[in-house]
């Protein structure tokens, strides 16, 4: 990641045009460890970018080029707007939340997790390097701040969000039906395999990344 950090700072000597890293998942293919989600979330940025963007360079290694990606109207599909004053609930966001994976914690700490608080609900939105706190008022969105992990504080007030999903693909009945027919197809009779198993049960194990062509229909 450093030397790719390198490159770009060198390569924005000589030109005017953005240049953006698309990272490494940085793990062993197939192995029980999935992503940090710093990365993930830096990967879907990059990825919703390339669709607004007619000029750049774009960094990135011979082990993400040969990765299959998910199709661009996945994550087009996926973008959920949330403006200031919108009509929209504290539990209509949250089944949204959940909907996109989005994980219930305590504090929030990372991308891809939520915390509710009564007329509040605090989010680390994947593509984002803060987190931001909505408050609702009755069936509106009345308020939307981006605020600061460590000291809690308000950083600025925005007029907007973007919601992208935590994972690079769906995670939905849909999806889940064609991962369990797909690895049918593949393996025959490892259909009660661990990973089969816990997909099956809509249980995303770690790991599952590299899975995730078998989530789409791109094989």
């Amino acid at each position: 990641m450093q030397e790719s950090i390198q490159l770009k700072n060198e390569i924005q000597q000589f030109t005017k045009k953005n240049v953006f890293i698309f990272s490494d998942w940085d793990t062993l293919p197939f192995d029980f460890l999935s992503p940090n989600k710093k990365i993930i979330s830096s990967r879907i940025s990059i990825l919703s970018q390339l669709f607004n963007i007619e000029q750049g360079l774009l960094i990135i290694s011979i082990n993400s080029i040969l990765q299959k990606l998910c199709p661009r109207e996945y994550l087009l599909n996926q973008q959920f707007l949330i403006t200031k004053n919108m009509l929209l609930s504290y539990n209509e966001l949250l089944n949204i939340l959940k909907n996109k994976s989005y994980s219930k914690v305590n504090q929030v700490l990372l991308p891809g997790e939520y915390r509710e608080c009564k007329n509040v609900i605090e989010l680390y939105l994947m593509g984002i390097n803060l987190p931001c706190r909505l408050t609702f008022l009755e069936n509106k969105v009345f308020n939307i701040s981006v605020f600061d992990i460590k000291t809690q504080k308000i950083v600025k007030n925005v007029n907007s969000i973007i919601l992208m999903p935590v994972y690079e693909f769906p995670n939905t009945k849909e999806s889940i039906n064609i991962f369990c027919k797909k690895w049918k197809k593949n393996f025959g009779a490892m259909s009660n395999n661990t990973i089969y198993r816990q997909v099956k049960n809509r249980i995303l194990p770690p790991g599952i990344e590299y899975w995730q062509p078998f989530f789409l229909n791109i094989l």
